[in-house]
């Protein structure tokens, strides 16, 4: 997961084409720490590019997708908005929750 990354890098991540997870955080947030401990063990299960930002500096992004909360997690399929997540119950939701664009992305 890469860090610090301007707005034209975040906007041309999103835009690629096949799926792009934004993960979305405040360093500040403890419920941030434990979702990012989920998202690690994820993403060790399902193959999928994710990029952490810390949103305290992306203020066009959160008003742009209306993220209401962190932690945030929004996956992009081929430029386009696919799923929101604020509520990382477990590491096996968060696996199927790629699966589902994954898998397909794969077929």
């Amino acid at each position: 997961m890469k860090q610090k990354i301007t707005e034209e890098e975040l906007t041309s991540i999103i835009k690629r084409s096949g799926v792009e997870v934004i993960y979305g955080y405040t360093p500040m947030c403890a419920t941030c720490k434990l979702a990012e401990s989920f998202l690690n063990i994820a993403t060790k299960v399902i193959d999928v590019n994710v990029t952490k930002i810390d949103l305290n500096y992306y203020e066009a992004f959160i008003q742009q997708y209306k993220i209401h909360s962190v932690p945030a997690l929004l996956i992009f399929k081929d430029g386009k908005l696919q799923e929101e997540v604020y509520a990382f119950e477990s590491v096996t939701k968060i696996v199927e929750i790629f699966k589902k664009y994954v898998d397909n992305e794969n077929s």
